[in-house]
């Protein structure tokens, strides 16, 4: 089934076309906030090490235990990790300028695969938006 635009009043085609462009402009900026708090951590120094201490009750998703270059113990639940086992090592970015915001694990999945998702359909919605449309006659 397939959903044809030129049924629409010229009035309803602006304004999905509109909200098309918007809703592409927001997940690129959303995506580019992504990749720059990727970024931030990456450059926030070398990775630590961290062990997968149990695995989640009800998700696949680990609890991972690692020390901070302050010293502190620190227990997070790391998205991107599933298949791991207690006792395995894994890295862990943490920026300890901003200790409140939460570590994450060092992997490209969770580091580069929810930007580029966003990147990809922020992409394809804000192209669609500015899709070429039927000039008035004069």
């Amino acid at each position: 089934m397939t959903f044809d635009l030129d049924r629409l009043s010229p009035r309803v085609r602006r304004l999905v076309y509109r909200t098309a462009t918007l809703l592409g402009v927001a997940l690129l900026v959303a995506a580019g906030l992504d990749a720059g708090r990727s970024l931030k951590l990456l450059g926030a120094g070398p990775p630590l090490t961290g062990v997968v201490v149990a695995m989640g009750p009800s998700a696949p998703h680990p609890f991972v235990r690692f020390t901070r270059p302050d010293g502190q113990v620190t227990t997070f639940r790391a998205d991107g990790l599933k298949g791991s086992r207690p006792g395995q090592t894994v890295s862990v970015l943490f920026d300890p300028s901003h200790p409140g915001d939460l570590p994450v694990a060092a992997t490209p999945v969770v580091l580069w695969l929810k930007p580029a998702l966003l990147l990809i359909l922020g992409g394809l919605l804000f192209g669609f938006g500015f899709r070429p449309r039927e000039r008035k006659a004069v």
